[in-house]
């Protein structure tokens, strides 16, 4: 039951990370919206390796998914913080 709490959860935040990066395309002109289309990319991949959590259930898998998806969110918001 925890694995599949914690799985979830890095797909829900997985998901409003590429929610985020949408927002910030919407808003980004220029060089800046160039540079939230890297993100947005970025955020799809780390969505798409937090679904496979969901089918392949392994631990360490996840916990490398969930790390990876932290950092890559937490990178991207400083710089989407930037553009608003």
């Amino acid at each position: 039951m925890l694995f599949y709490s914690t799985a979830f959860i890095t797909l829900l935040s997985a998901v409003l990370g590429l929610l985020f990066s949408i927002q910030a395309i919407i808003k980004g002109k220029g060089t800046e919206r160039e540079n939230t289309l890297y993100i947005f990319a970025r955020s799809i991949a780390v969505l798409c390796a937090s679904t496979i959590t969901l089918i392949i259930k392994s631990n360490n898998l996840l916990l490398v998914i969930t790390g990876t998806m932290m950092i890559v969110q937490i990178v991207s918001l400083d710089y989407i913080l930037k553009i608003e």
